[in-house]
């Protein structure tokens, strides 16, 4: 007993070390970095716009609406309406940044408590170091999407769940039925779980006490869903409009969305944008290098491989079959992300979870006497992986250094041009407050400037690569949109839709029906002449 004090005290003394360590190496880059990357700007404003209205929209305000083009609120609610509710006397963007890594953190101490159970606490701690090391990880950890929540939530699910297979409690089943519920309405993602427990289920025999327990689970899992999904049925004619995995296809998504516009030349783009770094697919930069980018090394994953194939040994005991069985299933998000090597990491995010746990198996069973020193020797081996993607994580940038760790990448990410925040200062100091803007970076506009911002719609090509007058200036008329905002930086000579096409601009500095209000070195801002049209 006194042995097990010890060893416990010496975990929770290492627990909190990480933990303080960790969470100031996420704020250098959460904390101290812009709401401006990728669709960060939406979910923040998006959050502003329900605590201040205290409701759900029907309709995206401020992003992508007008009269003729509408988009759904049709994105899992929890993440906007959590952060809504936590500042509901007042939008305080920090608030935001602090609790992302915290989210994270959290979800590494689910992890060790998992692996505790199953293995040994050093196991659990080593486990914890995967998890806060790999690159994806970091990166969702300090980007103000919905990912930290929802792994976070899947983790805790996935512990409850293991703790019911092991004591037999129907609190637990309770408690991840629950977890597995707001894991759905967080995150597409989330679908994983009702697939998760009906693989596990069927794999068991099908018996009726698991069908009992099945049942409970999915009927904990529906209550917490049903609001979202009554909400969007009587809204939008469908209970899913949004693409989840495996059930969109079952449902008539038509009125999600309203488009009553179309292209009229029949232009077209070269593509989305060019195909380099995070934007290639994954093909394209080959699986070892999206390895690299998404976790770290190779090693790792050859680790929860064998960790995996350990997992299959241990029959007897289903702690570890959970764990290979939910690997399975989180691989199966593969097919349903795009094919941007980011946006890939980003769906199939619920990997990392049994990637950090499943070398643990290669250790199983360590309180054990037999094989002690093979089962030391694997956790030392783990133990020089984990100190091999330290550097990876936190190395900092300087003189000699062709890549400084994840953290100070992402630290770099977040910062935006200050060129185009100027910009949206003035709009939002010298437009009218119903202003519309087209903006490229629509969310960022928007977060900025306060006005509503749009880009894609169906006549963008029409807009962009038409380079006429009698075509342009009354689809702009029609959306209302009042100024458009150009950011040097995504100045393209390839007409990319994900872009400002070099036409595009000449044709702007060169029609009378588009005065140039503002200029610095990174954007301009045209405000459009179509009252003759």
């Amino acid at each position: 007993m006194r042995e097990n004090k010890v060893l416990l005290g010496t975990d929770v003394a290492a627990i909190i070390i990480v933990f303080v360590f960790w969470l100031f190496v996420y704020s250098i880059a959460s904390v101290g970095g812009n709401i401006l990357f990728g669709d960060e700007g939406y979910h923040a404003e998006m959050s502003k716009w329900i605590s201040e209205n205290k409701i759900l929209p029907k309709w995206t305000p401020l992003f992508y609406e007008t009269e003729y083009s509408k988009m759904g609120y049709l994105r899992p609610p929890l993440h906007h309406t959590l952060f809504a509710g936590l500042n509901i006397f007042g939008w305080n963007e920090s608030l935001l940044k602090i609790l992302l890594p915290i989210f994270s953190l959290i979800t590494a101490f689910t992890i060790y408590l998992l692996v505790r159970n199953l293995v040994s606490g050093l196991a659990g701690i080593l486990s914890m170091l995967i998890f806060l090391l790999l690159p994806t990880v970091i990166t969702h950890s300090v980007l103000a999407y919905s990912d930290s929540l929802f792994i976070m939530i899947l983790t805790i699910a996935l512990y409850a769940f293991y703790k019911h297979v092991k004591t037999g409690r129907t609190a637990f089943l309770i408690f991840s039925g629950i977890f597995s519920g707001l894991a759905i309405i967080t995150k597409i993602s989330g679908i994983i779980m009702p697939l998760f427990f009906i693989v596990y289920f069927a794999l068991d025999g099908l018996k009726k006490e698991g069908l009992k327990k099945a049942g409970i689970l999915f009927i904990c899992m529906i209550l917490i869903a049903s609001p979202w999904l009554v909400r969007n049925s009587l809204l939008y004619g469908s209970p899913i409009c949004d693409n989840y995995p495996f059930l969109g296809r079952f449902f008539n998504n038509s009125g999600c969305n309203v488009g009553t516009t179309q292209s009229s030349t029949g232009l077209e783009f070269a593509g989305r944008t060019a195909n380099v770094g995070s934007e290639n697919n994954v093909l394209n930069i080959g699986v070892p290098a999206f390895m690299e980018f998404a976790y770290g090394n190779f090693f790792i994953v050859f680790l929860a491989i064998s960790g995996f194939l350990a997992a299959l040994f241990y029959r007897k005991d289903k702690g570890p079959w959970i764990i290979a069985l939910f690997f399975l299933v989180t691989l199966t998000l593969y097919q349903y992300s795009t094919g941007r090597s980011e946006d890939v990491a980003r769906y199939v995010l619920p990997v990392a979870i049994p990637l950090s746990i499943l070398p643990a198996f290669l250790a199983y069973k360590l309180e054990g006497k037999e094989n002690i020193a093979y089962k030391v020797g694997i956790l030392f081996i783990i133990a020089i992986f984990v100190v091999f993607l330290i550097p990876q994580a936190i190395w900092p940038p300087g003189p000699g250094v062709n890549m400084p760790g994840k953290v100070f990448v992402m630290q770099g990410v977040k910062t935006f041009s200050p060129d185009f925040e100027k910009s949206n200062d003035w709009i939002r100091q010298n437009t009218p407050i119903d202003s519309t803007i087209l903006s490229l970076w629509t969310a960022h506009t928007v977060y900025l400037s306060g006005r509503k911002a749009i880009w894609s719609m169906p006549e963008l090509n029409d807009i962009l690569l038409s380079g006429k007058d009698d075509t342009v200036l009354p689809i702009l008329k029609k959306h209302g949109i009042d100024y458009i905002l150009v950011a040097k930086f995504s100045i393209q000579l390839q007409d990319y839709s994900q872009a400002y096409p070099i036409k595009f601009v000449v044709y702007l500095e060169g029609s009378k029906n588009f005065t140039k209000v503002f200029e610095n070195d990174g954007t301009i801002i045209y405000k459009i002449n179509s009252e003759g049209v």
